[in-house]
């Protein structure tokens, strides 16, 4: 008996039952997943899964095909449900209304806001510099600034007269650059865990609009999962005590479909831009960008024309762009 001329088909064969167990393993996995999301159990070890309904509803279409081809009932069952789940889930963030023209009136001021975490060790400063002059926002944030960023982007003040800088060599550096004068700056209310935050009034004449950037800690661990869930109530705190218009920016380090983020909201009565316009994923950029983590939110004075992903070049993050307006 010739073994050899067999050896390729068990080759094969222990390949593809080994594709066919993992797509299995898979599957469930990923069921159990879309299940935590979707009843929100409030688990510090869950915090991992809830960004990533993107990726849960294209493992669920493809493991449908799989084992439709196959004909195996109970894995086409157990992908059908990721596939209803995670629809769900996006239903909220299915574009459904188009770019508004702005169509600034006299009484109405226009507020472009572009938020982007640069990285820190991140080196395109020129770069960076074009996709901001080409964007040309009204107000700037960026997060991840560290002295070199300070200085290689310091020709920005030309047309950003009104600037916050706060650089940090620990990745939690904050910069604002303002074409609106400030009519109060504050480094005391948004003190949560030792961290420069952004907390500024700007002057629109008779009317002021409060500012406020965040970037909070990723939840990679039990304590930073309940020192990023104490900046966000505080922040929401705060806000929930603003009487005028609100724009709260940065990097969440959260997505929408996490419990904290959506107490967030409710405590601060803010509205997500996302909602009916896309989900724009914003991380990890460099790889393919699958959850939402950067935001910015607004008040319900603000009218909202559009929003929109940037690129960075050199950073694992998308940057998130809103053309806005505010009667006065």
């Amino acid at each position: 008996m010739n073994f050899k001329r067999f050896l390729p088909v068990v080759y094969s064969r222990i390949v593809w039952n080994g594709i066919l167990f993992f797509s299995r393993f898979a599957l469930v996995a990923t069921l159990l997943a879309s299940l935590i999301v979707s009843f929100g159990l409030r688990v510090p070890q869950f915090e991992l899964i809830y960004p990533f309904p993107l990726l849960y509803l294209t493992i669920g279409i493809i493991g449908l095909i799989i084992f439709l081809i196959r004909a195996e009932l109970r894995f086409c069952i157990f992908a059908a449900a990721i596939v209803l789940l995670n629809t769900l889930l996006l239903k909220p963030y299915v574009k459904i209304s188009s770019t508004n023209p702005l169509t600034q009136k006299d009484t109405e001021f226009a507020l472009n806001v572009l938020n982007m975490n640069i990285n820190t060790a991140n080196s395109r400063f020129d770069d960076t510099l074009a996709i901001v002059r080409k964007v040309d926002p009204t107000i700037l944030v960026l997060l991840e600034v560290n002295d070199r960023w300070i200085e290689q982007l310091s020709s920005l003040q030309q047309n950003y007269r009104y600037t916050l800088l706060l650089p940090r060599a620990n990745n939690f550096g904050v910069a604002l650059y303002s074409k609106i004068p400030f009519k109060d700056i504050s480094d005391k209310r948004l003190q949560y865990v030792s961290r420069p935050a952004i907390d500024v009034e700007l002057d629109l004449q008779e009317t002021t609009v409060r500012l406020i950037g965040i970037h909070s800690l990723p939840p990679t661990s039990k304590p930073r999962v309940a020192q990023r869930d104490i900046l966000l109530r505080n922040t929401a705190d705060v806000v929930a005590e603003s009487n005028g218009p609100t724009i709260v920016v940065g990097d969440f380090n959260i997505s929408m479909w996490s419990p904290a983020f959506k107490d967030f909201m409710q405590r601060s009565a803010l509205i997500n831009p996302r909602i009916g316009r896309g989900v724009f994923p914003t991380w990890p950029a460099h790889i393919l960008a699958l959850t939402p983590i950067d935001h910015i939110l607004v008040s319900q004075e603000f009218a909202i024309h559009s929003l929109e992903s940037v690129p960075i070049p050199g950073s694992d993050h998308l940057g998130m762009y809103a053309r806005l307006t505010l009667p006065h």
